[in-house]
């Protein structure tokens, strides 16, 4: 059964060599679903993706589930000559998530190193996931400013994880580098009482992958 993580074939233009140091893979890219009933956001178990674009407009993330598999085996932990259950000194913390981009016109946009936090097990046969938002915070606010109504760039990011080992010692996860049409509708917001409507990945507004940012009138409240 796969597990998931929520704190990131041509889905990459190429997923490029793991190298033998590196302790975490990262592989597929999967596009968000909300269950309807529970309101959860998880990546999708039928579905990968090899790019996307994104209305810079709208709410400006660019939200994607990541597969991830540790490659260190699992090394029990044990006190007093027992095993502590669920305990590995091969546990991965991961604790930052490494974004670089390269657009085509070029907007000089710097590499970002975004905090999260969450445990990576070792050992385990099956996947994990974690969803990332692939739109940093710096490169969010340079896109709204860089991108008139119009028109668009060609973006490519490229993530990696980082984080610690329970026994010691840094992890890093190999190089993914993802493409992302992003372009500028000249939204500009919704007019009160109007609302936006939060029709993009995991309650946010639209924008990313055909999602448009939509203002909708609240409903009166039937009289009594």
């Amino acid at each position: 059964m796969k597990r998931y993580l929520l704190a990131s074939v041509l889905a990459f233009s190429a997923v490029g060599c793991v190298e033998p140091e590196q302790e975490i893979l990262i592989s597929f890219a999967r596009p968000l679903e909300t269950d309807e009933e529970t309101g959860a956001c998880t990546p999708s178990e039928d579905f990968q993706t090899g790019g996307g674009s994104l209305d810079i407009s709208g709410s400006g993330s660019y939200l994607l589930g990541f597969d991830l598999t540790s490659k260190l085996e699992r090394v029990s932990e044990t006190v007093g000559g027992r095993e502590v259950a669920n305990a590995s000194r091969n546990d991965i913390t991961i604790t930052e998530e490494v974004l670089s981009y390269v657009s085509t016109p070029d907007l000089s946009l710097e590499d970002e190193t975004v905090s999260t936090r969450f445990l990576l097990t070792s050992g385990e046969n099956d996947e994990a996931y974690n969803i990332t938002d692939l739109i940093g915070p710096k490169a969010q606010v340079v896109l709204r400013e860089k991108i008139a109504p119009g028109s668009a760039v060609e973006l490519k990011v490229t993530l990696k994880y980082q984080g610690t080992i329970a026994s010691g010692g840094a992890a890093e996860s190999n190089e993914i580098t993802f493409p992302i049409s992003v372009f500028s509708s000249g939204f500009t917001g919704c007019t009160a009482p109007a609302v936006l409507i939060r029709n993009g990945p995991c309650g946010r507004s639209g924008g990313q992958d055909g999602t448009s940012p939509t203002c909708v009138a609240p409903v009166p409240e039937a009289e009594t």
